[in-house]
């Protein structure tokens, strides 16, 4: 592939380091192999991506000046860039996509959005002494709420208002995003649906959505008198509307991991907790 003069990702700084590719195959590299490349290689740090899986003798082995990433290797690492927004994942054109009209290419900026991990998933693993196993990056159903309707204050007053409430089903929780703007495209990964299919209900959600949008402030009087100044030091209770309300769902997903053990598991990204498949 090249040269490069500086590789962070394997610890190399300042230092040339010589980077090989190798394609996809059935059979694994093997340390026969290895040696013949090694005898007619450059003098110097060689990085090899090798997509074709390593055989447990060349794993073993201790090589100079060499760095060997496998397919997993190289999985967690697009995985973790994906995740921290480094790259960006993307579906491939196809060609009858191409004709798509005006109006399919204004509803495909809809895109479906995701929330980056809380969790640092070598940090989990580590501390329950999971270092030894391998992890897919993986996306976990949610989905976001725009929820439009009005507020009533203490004297009857009208205020309309636009809220996103996001829902997390597998944490069983609803909860107001204050700041969307920040949110990214989720990446092309696979996706699983929550467990039970726990979506809440449309009257369930007009509940949460009340008791979440319902606020207290202060009351602000143009002629302050007596009564309106104590009022005015006090909350008092605007309620949301639940007869007003309209909501409309898109997807929202979340980061998180398939744990590959004896018997798989999802860990989710937010809470750092772990669900059957």
């Amino acid at each position: 592939m090249g040269m490069s003069d500086s590789v962070p990702e394997i610890g190399k700084y300042n230092s040339d380091v010589h980077i090989w590719h190798v394609p996809k195959g059935i059979l694994p590299i093997t340390s026969g192999e290895f040696t013949r490349w090694d005898l007619d290689s450059p003098r110097g740090f060689h990085w090899i991506l090798s997509e074709r899986p390593l055989h447990i003798d060349l794993i073993q082995a201790e090589q100079k000046n060499v760095e060997i990433w496998g397919p997993v290797e190289i999985s967690m690492f697009i995985g973790r860039g994906v995740m921290d927004g480094d790259l960006v994942a993307k579906s491939p054109i196809k060609k009858m996509e191409q004709t798509s009209t005006f109006l399919d290419e204004a509803h495909s900026k809809k895109q479906t959005q995701f929330l980056r991990p809380v969790v640092d998933i070598g940090t989990w693993k580590t501390q329950r002494g999971m270092e030894h196993l391998s992890s897919t990056p993986i996306l976990l159903e949610g989905r976001i709420w725009r929820v439009e309707g009005e507020i009533i204050g203490p004297k009857d007053e009208i205020e309309f208002g636009i809220w996103d409430l996001f829902e997390d089903p597998w944490s069983s929780t609803i909860v107001e995003m204050n700041d969307t703007l920040d949110l990214t495209e989720a990446p092309d990964l696979r996706i699983f649906p929550p467990p039970n299919d726990s979506w809440l209900s449309h009257d369930v959600l007009i509940s949460e959505a009340a008791r979440i949008l319902d606020v207290r402030r202060r009351t602000n009087s143009q002629n302050p008198g007596k009564k309106d100044a104590v009022r005015s030091m006090l909350l008092q209770r605007w309620r949301f509307n639940k007869d007003s309300a309209r909501c409309e769902s898109s997807p929202m997903h979340i980061s998180g991991w398939l744990v590959h053990s004896e018997r798989e598991s999802i860990l989710h990204g937010i809470n750092g907790r772990l669900y059957e498949t």
